[in-house]
């Protein structure tokens, strides 16, 4: 009897790879979870539809070898909305656009003229061509208050980080508040419209 109970034992452990209780799940954290949420999409755009991409964000014109990435606001000087100007303002925003694996850096502005124009082309010109893209800026957001500054927002949210600070800085400063504009939901956007050819 002795020797039937120590083989169903045995027997048991041998069942167990470890020998002990199974190992339980990762637990995502917040801080995993929220990384995830915040990273640069690619999205599905058509020409002549408009479309906005976020800080980061790339879009993939269909039917075509084109995609763009909106890349950085270099300046934001608008006039608040609640706030009466002399000067609109204007929003310089810069973008990538690749054509057939080649990268072209496209300047946009929201004040458009010659000085700031808020259309760029990509491409061989000409009514003909096949090849060749118009990508217009209809408009950036959030637009500035009074009671909030703009700020510049230079790289895509691939490589946005923290500077580091030392332990004078701390001191002086105090702990960072967190910036909502920062984060990938609340940013800065760009509505844009990509139509084929380019105007010459």
């Amino acid at each position: 009897m002795r020797l039937v109970f120590l083989g169903v034992a045995l027997l048991g452990c041998l069942n167990s790879p470890s020998g002990g209780p199974p190992p339980e799940a990762p637990v995502i954290g917040a801080a995993d979870a929220r990384k995830t949420a915040t990273e640069p999409r690619v999205l599905e755009a058509a020409l002549g539809v408009p479309f906005e991409l976020r800080l980061g964000d790339s879009a993939r014109l269909a039917s075509t070898r084109l995609e763009l990435r909106f890349d950085a606001v270099v300046e934001d000087s608008r006039c608040p909305a609640d706030v009466t100007c002399v000067w609109a303002g204007n929003a310089h925003l810069r973008l990538t656009a690749s054509l057939s694996g080649t990268p072209t850096v496209l300047d946009l502005h929201t004040h458009g003229g010659a000085s700031y124009p808020r259309q760029a082309c990509v491409g061989r010109r000409g009514e003909g061509s096949d090849d060749a893209f118009t990508m217009s800026l209809l408009s950036a957001h959030p637009e500035p208050s009074a009671g909030k500054r703009p700020e510049r927002e230079r790289q895509s949210r691939r490589a946005l980080q923290e500077e580091p600070r030392t332990t004078e800085d701390d001191e002086a400063q105090g702990p960072r508040e967190h910036d909502e504009e920062s984060d990938h939901e609340g940013g800065s956007r760009a509505r844009l419209t990509v139509s084929a050819g380019c105007r010459s």
